[in-house]
């Protein structure tokens, strides 16, 4: 359950009391009720009396029976949040909620980052801290609740907030060079705010630097006489240095830093992510190592660096990326970053240069392909975390790099269209989208009937949704119908391939993608992998035990998470239990491997061995059950030979 003091739209703070469930807003009650739950909010963890709340709710007149009302209200409020979250107490009512669930908790937490950034002088950091702070206040605070003694006080508290946290990123996007872009925003906020004289000195400031001496020196008399006016005081030191430095030209120019980076330019739309987006940067801001990580042709790559991308002037020093793809030795990762830095000190080497240089340094660092070099990475990485407190990782592995600290983000494939969703809902999948996205780039036409789309999201959901083998399929469109293509995916491993020039080698074609993963895993993990592909659709812990390991379940406990871990099999909760299951893709590439090793015809009798015994397990139980009645039972299944 995620909990937001969440406004309608306005300009101010919070607004109404909102409970929300996967964005879902639940619903609480009348004024009353909201009352409650914020006085519950503010005050969570303590016990908040029941003859308080009384005189919060009737305003010091409580009627007679207040508490058996409170008692209903509690009630209701159980109902629709649920039980465990506003607890009874012999006196009175607490609520247990974790301060992480709290936008207000989440905003104060902002504005102490973006205030400690501007301190360092990182302004462009700050600017991103503080703006996603405002962005949290849509609305006046605790707008939907009756007024009283319990709220006014943090109503007013927050708002305070607000305004320090406009007035600090007003100030970090002045240090950037944005006052050109401040000064609508400026004059807003002094005519709701004429009596702070801190965004007066601000708009005097963006106006100057816009290149406005005139329309400055008219601000800092507009402040003087509104101020002279309403509070019989002359402005403080701060506007009259402001004005002395306008009139002798001798106000500091902003000094915006360079945007230091070595990113690539997007030479494709990014399509389908959006929520992704928002996710992983969301990560980036709690922790300090965020792994991408999924199966080869998942988009792990083409995500980090849209998110790095999207952080560029966010980091005093910069946005950089590691390509590791080409190096085979995990000694050399720590050289190749120090390489990618464009860093380099006689007499150190690796890890030395990146501790010495990057001590201070406030950067994000995307280590992209770590998967076949992980003790390297992992190494780099502790060493950074430990003795770098400014550096933030974003790496891309299909397997984690299993550092104490490391918050992994799985890529999953792209959610493909229901077999029976209406021609409306096609085109909107994200898998469907990125089709036609890169199908109308060399045919336009593609996909504008109805059929044509149709035909797109079988394709889609027969390719799992996986954005390389989507990508590939899309490029055929320039020499094939859909239904030619789709009716090759059945040999997709030699059907998708690209010639593009510009291709990583392990894109050219969704066969090396699987080699690439393949090759990476441990002889016994491949034998796994391999038999794997004789199950059509899901299995369980003790399925893959009785198919491919003659009844291990140890082993079976010691090696199918390692094929978890590296992307290649999926592990689904479902309640209590857990199955797990291939893609198709996956599938198909495990079961020509199978082949390859002439393993096919025993694992296919181990698979029907083990289902025919189970089988005959369950029909014995059944018969068990029901010999006291006397109902006659199916005969028996003849079990197939053992493996």
């Amino acid at each position: 359950m995620q909990w937001r003091l969440v406004p309608p739209c306005g300009s101010t703070v919070f607004g109404p009391v909102e409970a929300l469930v996967d964005g879902r807003s639940l619903p609480l009650g009348g004024r009353r009720q909201r009352t409650l739950l914020a006085i519950l909010l503010v005050e969570r963890g303590r016990v908040v009396s029941t003859d308080r709340l009384a005189a919060a709710l009737w305003e010091e007149r409580p009627p007679t029976g207040a508490a058996t009302t409170i008692r209903s209200y509690v009630s209701r409020l159980r109902s629709a949040i649920g039980p465990d979250v506003v607890r009874s107490r012999p006196n009175g009512y607490l609520l247990e909620l974790d301060p992480e669930q709290l936008d207000v908790h989440r905003f104060e937490e902002l504005l102490q980052q973006g205030e400690t950034a501007l301190r360092r002088g990182a302004a462009g950091l700050g600017a991103e801290r503080l703006g996603e702070a405002l962005a949290l206040w849509r609305g006046q605070a605790l707008a939907d609740t009756d007024s009283s003694t319990s709220l006014d006080p943090e109503a007013r508290r927050l708002d305070a907030l607000r305004l320090v946290a406009l007035e600090h990123r007003i100030e970090a996007e002045l240090e950037l060079g944005r006052h050109v872009e401040l000064v609508p925003e400026l004059e807003r906020l002094v005519a709701a705010e004429p009596l702070r004289e801190r965004p007066w000195a601000q708009l005097v400031l963006a106006l100057y630097r816009s290149g406005r001496q005139a329309e400055a020196l008219e601000a800092y008399r507009r402040v003087r006489a509104t101020l002279v006016d309403e509070l019989g005081i002359e402005p403080g030191d701060e506007l009259k240095q402001l004005e002395r430095a306008v009139l002798l030209h001798e106000v500091r120019e902003a000094t915006p830093a360079v945007t230091r980076h070595n990113l690539p330019g997007a030479t494709t739309s990014f399509v389908g992510r959006e929520m992704a987006l928002s996710d992983v940067a969301g990560l980036l801001r709690e922790h300090r190592l965020v792994t991408l990580t999924g199966v080869g042709g998942a988009g792990k790559t083409r995500l980090a660096l849209e998110v790095a991308g999207r952080q560029l002037g966010a980091w005093r020093d910069g946005v950089w990326l590691v390509d590791l793809t080409p190096l085979a030795d995990p000694a050399l990762v720590a050289g190749a970053a120090a390489a990618a830095l464009d860093m380099a000190d006689p007499g150190l080497q690796g890890l030395d240069v990146l501790r010495s240089h990057l001590r201070e340094a406030e950067v994000l660092l995307v280590l992209d392909n770590c998967e076949h070099l992980l003790d390297g990475c992992a190494e780099l990485a502790q060493v950074l975390l430990a003795d770098c407190p400014n550096v933030r990782l974003l790496t891309t592995s299909r397997a984690p790099l299993g550092l104490l600290g490391e918050t992994e983000y799985e890529v999953t494939a792209l959610p493909v269209p229901d077999d029976d969703a209406p021609p409306s809902e096609l085109e909107r999948a994200p898998s469907v989208r990125l089709f036609l996205d890169r199908g109308r780039s060399v045919r336009r036409e593609v996909g504008v009937t109805s059929d044509g789309v149709a035909t797109v999201a079988r394709i889609c959901r027969d390719l799992d949704g996986l954005p390389l083998a989507i990508e590939l399929a899309a490029a055929r469109v320039k020499a094939l119908p859909l239904d030619q293509i789709e009716a090759r995916l059945s040999d997709r491993f030699r059907f998708l391939r690209s010639w593009s020039r510009l291709a990583n080698p392990r894109h050219r074609t969704l066969e090396a993608t699987m080699d690439w993963s393949y090759e990476l895993l441990a002889e016994a993990e491949r034998t796994l992998l391999r038999e794997l592909s004789v199950f059509a659709g899901g299995f369980t812990l003790d399925a893959v035990a009785g198919v491919c390991l003659d009844g291990d379940l140890e082993h079976a406990v010691a090696l199918l998470p390692r094929l978890v871990d590296a992307s290649l099999v999926l592990a689904e909760h479902r309640g209590e239990t857990m199955r797990y299951r291939l893609l198709e893709t996956v599938r198909q590439y495990a079961a020509a491997r199978l082949a390859e090793a002439g393993e096919t015809d025993r694992a296919r009798a181990c698979h029907a061995s083990f289902f025919v015994e189970r089988a005959e397990s369950l029909n014995l139980a059944v018969e068990a059950r029901s010999s006291s009645t006397g109902t006659r039972q199916p005969r028996r299944m003849r079990a197939t030979p053992s493996c």
